[in-house]
């Protein structure tokens, strides 16, 4: 006699299809969404003759570098990678520092008026990007920082950034989760509050710190709004801004635009893929109780 009963074999075999049809419908919309970047890539390493051909040529034929050694010859978009890289190395490294202390004090150290003031940080989760840029910029027109890419960076290591809210809230859940015994017995070894920080909290949040890097990563490498405002000179532009710079130097010249585009969006292409477990443990951790 078989091993499943009639109704079991229905119940596996309903799934089956269902599962099936799943996959279908999310290959055929993976498929639609990727077309634009094949597009893109495609036309980077097109002539211009083949991108106004009508009708126009998907695949190049042949493929060319030629666009991208004329953009590196006639656009400082190196310097503008290098801006970027320096944003958003900087920006990540400022915010796990800042947010961590915050969601550390809010997750395990005993102070008056706590969850108060915790409670005013996620009322900042709501405050829309668009109603502090004022206060911002005359802060850092009084401090002399504008038209420099210190405005981009100061505002991660003081937590105080539109994203940074989320990221202590993030990493609080998780501290939350963290047994209080492991900080007693590194008490009972004289372990003071930032030692136990050190030694002990850093160490067990690299999964939730992992999450932070992402997202911060993506926050700052595509930071145009902030760029727009307070860079000026040309060689302080990142390559969020430089693109933009581009289209208007170029705008008739759609194979060097798809190549800048395409360096631009290279990494956040990398770290979404290899990052992606952090992204589904951001929205995991920011769903559970404390």
């Amino acid at each position: 006699m078989s091993k499943y009963s009639l109704g079991q074999l229905k119940a596996v075999k309903a799934n089956f299809g269902q599962v099936l049809l799943n996959y279908a419908v999310l290959i055929i919309f993976s498929i639609i969404f990727l077309v634009p970047l094949f597009w893109m890539i495609c036309t980077a390493f097109k002539t211009p003759d083949q991108t106004f051909n009508h009708p126009e040529i998907f695949f190049p034929d042949p493929w060319t570098i030629q666009n991208f050694i004329e953009m590196f010859q006639h656009t400082p978009v190196l310097t503008f990678v290098k801006n970027s890289c320096i944003v958003t190395i900087l920006s990540i490294l400022g915010a796990v520092i800042s947010t961590s202390l915050a969601a550390y004090a809010f997750g395990r150290l005993k102070w008056k008026y706590r969850e108060v003031v915790f409670s005013l940080v996620m009322i900042g989760m709501m405050v829309p990007k668009q109603a502090i840029m004022i206060p911002l910029y005359l802060v850092f027109q009084k401090l002399g920082l504008v038209n420099s890419i210190a405005p981009l960076i100061i505002p991660s290591w003081f937590a105080a950034s539109t994203k940074c809210a989320f990221y202590i809230f993030t990493i609080r859940q998780f501290i939350m989760t963290i047994p209080h015994e492991v900080d007693e017995a590194a008490q009972i070894d004289g372990c003071g509050i930032f030692r136990i920080y050190i030694r002990i909290i850093i160490p067990l949040l690299k999964p939730v710190l992992g999450t932070v890097m992402v997202f911060s990563f993506m926050e700052n490498w595509n930071n145009f709004l902030d760029a727009i405002i307070y860079l000026n000179d040309e060689s302080q532009y990142t390559l969020a801004i430089g693109i933009q710079y581009f289209q208007m130097q170029n705008f008739t010249d759609w194979n060097k635009i798809m190549c800048v585009s395409l360096i631009s969006i290279i990494p956040v292409v990398l770290v979404f893929f290899f990052g992606q477990k952090y992204f589904v443990k951001g929205i995991n951790l920011s769903a559970s109780k404390g």
